[in-house]
C-alpha cells in the first residue's frame, strides 16, 4: 500500500496539495489520483502542483473552485505557486475598496 504524500480534495481539481516536502523525482500519490504523476521540482509541503496540464489564462481549479488564473502554461508535474499563478485570495477584499 502505497503512502499519500499529497491531497486531492475534488475530484474536478488541477492541483494537489503536498502533505509533506516532495522532492523533484518523487511520484505524487493522492486518492482518486489515476494517473502516475512525477513532481518536476521540489514541492514543499502545503503548497500546490499540477496534476493536468493547465494552459496560460486557463482556471487553476482547487476545493472544486476556481483559485486563480495561470500565468504561464503549467505542465503536469509542475509547482503552482505566486510565480505563475494569479491568485483570486482577497479578490472580494480589493472589489469592496474599488467600490467604497
Amino acid at each position: 500500500m502505497n503512502k499519500y504524500n499529497s491531497i486531492l480534495i475534488e475530484a474536478n481539481d488541477n492541483v494537489v496539495t503536498a502533505l509533506w516536502d516532495i522532492k523533484k523525482g518523487e511520484t505524487l500519490i493522492a486518492m482518486g489520483l489515476e494517473d502516475e504523476i512525477i513532481a518536476k521540482m521540489d514541492i514543499a509541503k502545503g503548497h500546490k502542483a499540477a496534476i493536468k496540464e493547465i494552459s496560460k489564462d486557463t482556471e487553476v481549479i482547487k476545493y472544486g473552485k476556481m483559485i486563480g488564473i495561470a500565468l504561464f502554461d503549467i505542465g503536469v508535474g509542475d509547482l503552482v505557486h505566486a510565480h505563475n499563478l494569479r491568485s483570486n485570495r482577497g479578490k472580494e477584499l480589493r472589489e469592496e475598496e474599488e467600490y467604497a
